[in-house]
């Protein structure tokens, strides 16, 4: 379902679940169907509903709850379903931060258990300044994943990162330039902002090393059994895709093609490669490379199967072609 009408589903099961809620007769075994969902984490999105009903009870009764699914949230591994029980368990405790975080210390390890690490350092602080320092704990350790593998895409792979953030200054100690835009204006605040990361490290958090993906997808497809020109005939439709045979490539979803021009050329590649190297051995990047060292000698006309070079050819990048032998699904 499309998410808007996801939305109005729920918005009726919940008016529904309302209705129903009316009949004491039936208001155990709806809360019990409920707190059963939490537990095996299903109806993710009446979820909210359930928690809510979980907080109008008692406190003594809202703590037995709570820690029987706390119980199982080891098993299930839903970190946002058990951040939200540590919350509506510390609404509901008349502990210190200190003691809360020691009675749930099990968790420590746990990501969503950021909020018991905050909660421990902030004990002399107001309930909302404590909120805020938690979320940005949380923001903090999920950021640093990301900050570890920029520096490895561009010692490894020779990938830059250009990244877009606003309100958080997770990504400066790692960042070469900084650029703020002030009143449409770039300014480089590089060296201000080195200064200030020197007061504020990095928190340390584990995080995969990168790994070069490997690329050994083996292009397969049937020999051909008569005249290619019929088995392989050529037709572009527009920029957006084109037909080889009976299969269409769609190239929607490809950017930065601003031409037909490009698609025409593509075409030519793909047909030529299917005609000459596509062989059920060759992987996809040998079979691009052999292209490359063929448009590199004869250009756009070694690759055309005719006698004469087709007008309307224009050379695309190697990253088009890799997106659209990508849509080849051989």
């Amino acid at each position: 379902y499309p998410s808007n009408r996801i939305q109005l589903l729920v918005h009726q099961m919940i008016r529904s679940l309302n209705t129903l809620m009316k009949d004491e007769k039936l208001q155990k075994s709806i809360f019990q169907w409920g707190i059963d969902s939490l537990s095996w984490n299903k109806n993710a999105y009446l979820q909210p509903y359930f928690l809510n009903l979980i907080r109008k009870k008692d406190p003594t009764e809202i703590q037995s709850i709570c820690d029987e699914l706390l119980m199982q949230m080891p098993v299930i591994l839903n970190e946002a379903l058990c951040s939200n029980i540590l919350m509506i368990l510390k609404e509901n405790s008349q502990l210190s931060f200190k003691e809360f975080a020691q009675k749930y210390a099990q968790f420590k390890n746990s990501e969503a258990m950021v909020y018991l690490e905050a909660v421990e350092a902030l004990d002399n602080k107001e309930y909302a300044d404590a909120m805020k320092m938690i979320r940005s704990y949380q923001n903090a350790h999920r950021n640093m994943a990301l900050v570890k593998e920029m520096n490895a895409l561009y010692e490894k792979a020779w990938i830059s990162t250009i990244l877009v953030a606003g309100s958080s200054g997770a990504f400066f100690h790692i960042a070469d330039t900084v650029i703020q835009m002030d009143s449409y204006k770039a300014l480089d605040i590089t060296k201000k902002v080195k200064a200030l990361c020197q007061k504020y490290p990095l928190f340390h958090s584990p995080a995969p090393a990168f790994i070069m993906p490997e690329y050994s997808r083996i292009m397969t497809a049937p020999a051909l059994k008569g005249d290619s020109y019929k088995e392989l005939k050529l037709k572009v439709y527009g920029r957006d895709s084109f037909s080889l045979g009976k299969e269409t490539i769609d190239l929607r979803y490809i950017e930065q093609l601003v031409d037909s021009e490009q698609t025409a050329a593509l075409g030519q590649l793909l047909k030529y490669a299917r005609e000459n190297f596509i062989d059920n051995k060759k992987s996809l990047s040998q079979i691009i490379a052999l292209l490359e060292k063929k448009l590199e000698k004869e250009g756009l006309t070694g690759i055309c199967s005719s006698s004469y070079t087709p007008c309307g050819l224009a050379m695309p990048r190697r990253q088009e072609i890799y997106s659209c032998f990508n849509r080849y699904r051989r």
